[in-house]
C-alpha cells in the first residue's frame, strides 16, 4: 500500500520518528487477515463436485437425447419400409440356365394344368354323356332320353319292346325283338316307354367295338363299316335255326329290314356298303368269303 510524498525535507527528528516503529499505530499489512485455508479447501472442493455433477448431468442428457434421436430413426425407418411399395428386379432368364428352366416350369405349372383341363373336359364330357340303365320298364323322356342303346353283354333270348303305353296289351307294343348275343336298339322320342329283359346294361355308347372290321364274327347285331366291313360273308357251323338280316336301322321294325333268310345252315351274304347294321342268330361264325 502506498503513501504521498512529503514535498517539505523532513527533519533529523521528524526523520527518526517516521523510522522508528510506533507500536500504536497498525501496520497496514496487520489489517490483511490470512483466509482459513480449510474454509478455502471446503469452497474448492465442493465447487469441484459440483463441476463433477453439471458434467455427469450434462452427459445424461446428451446420451438421453441421442437415445430418443437413435429410437425415432429406427421408428421412422420401420414406418417407411412398411409403407414403402416393393419394387420387384425381373430376373432375365436364360433358356441354358437349368435352373431357370425349373423356374420357368414350376411358373407355367398352372398353365399346363389349365390345358390339361380344357383337353379333358372333351374326354370327360363324352363319359359324362354317356348313359346306362338296366332291365325293367323305363319312361321316355323322364328314365331314359331317345337315341341308340348297345347291350354288349346281353344273355341268350335277350328280349326288348319299345312300347307306346304301359296297359300291357299287346296294342302297346311297338315293336318287339329276341336277341342273342350282342343286342342294338334305337329308342324314339315318340316312344312312351322301353322294356328288356336278360339283356344286361344298355348304354348310349358301345362299350366294345371290333378292332379288326374284316376279322371274323359270330350271332348279335353289328354296324356296319365300324365293326363289320362291307363285302360278301359265308357263314359255318350254324343250324337250321339260322337267320340273318340286312338293316337300314336299329328300330326293330320290318322297315329296317333291307334283306333276310332264315333256315339256311350255310348262308352267304353281300353286305352293302349303305347298309346301317347286320343281324345273326343261329349260324355260327361268318368269314369273308375270299379269306
Amino acid at each position: 500500500m502506498g503513501y504521498p510524498l512529503v514535498s517539505e525535507q523532513p527533519s533529523p527528528d521528524s526523520a527518526a520518528e517516521q523510522q522508528a516503529p510506533n507500536p500504536e499505530r497498525e501496520s497496514p499489512t496487520r489489517d490483511y487477515k490470512e483466509p482459513d485455508r480449510k474454509q478455502s479447501g471446503k469452497n474448492s472442493a465442493d465447487g469441484g463436485n459440483c463441476g463433477v455433477w453439471m458434467i455427469i448431468g450434462c452427459l445424461g442428457v446428451t446420451l438421453t437425447v441421442a437415445l430418443f434421436a437413435f429410437v425415432g430413426g429406427i421408428i421412422y425407418l420401420v414406418s417407411t419400409s412398411d409403407n414403402a411399395p416393393t419394387e420387384s428386379t425381373p430376373t432375365p432368364i436364360s433358356a441354358d440356365d437349368p435352373a431357370d428352366t425349373d423356374e420357368t416350369d414350376d411358373a407355367g405349372e398352372v398353365d399346363d394344368s389349365e390345358t390339361e383341363v380344357a383337353d379333358d373336359p372333351a374326354e370327360s364330357e363324352t363319359h359324362q354323356d354317356v348313359v346306362s340303365f338296366g332291365e325293367g320298364t323305363h319312361t321316355v323322356g323322364e328314365d331314359i332320353s331317345p337315341g341308340i342303346y348297345y347291350a354288349d353283354e346281353a344273355e341268350d333270348f335277350c328280349y326288348f319292346e319299345r312300347i307306346s303305353g304301359f296297359s300291357g296289351e299287346f296294342e302297346d307294343v311297338i315293336a318287339n325283338q329276341i336277341v342273342d348275343g350282342r343286342a342294338i336298339v334305337e329308342i324314339l322320342e315318340s316312344d312312351a316307354g322301353f322294356t328288356s329283359e336278360r339283356c344286361g346294361e344298355w348304354r348310349s355308347q358301345p362299350g366294345q367295338i371290333r378292332d379288326e372290321p374284316s376279322a371274323p364274327f359270330e350271332e348279335g347285331i353289328y354296324l356296319v363299316g365300324d365293326e363289320i366291313e362291307p363285302g360278301t360273308w359265308r357263314a359255318e357251323g350254324g343250324g337250321e335255326n339260322c337267320y340273318w338280316a340286312r338293316l337300314t336301322g336299329f328300330t326293330s321294325v320290318l322297315d329296317d329290314v333291307v334283306a333276310n333268310e332264315f333256315g339256311n345252315p350255310e348262308p352267304v351274304v353281300e353286305i352293302s356298303e349303305s347298309d346301317t347294321g347286320f343281324e345273326s342268330e343261329s349260324c355260327g361264325t361268318w368269314h369273308r368269303s375270299d379269306d
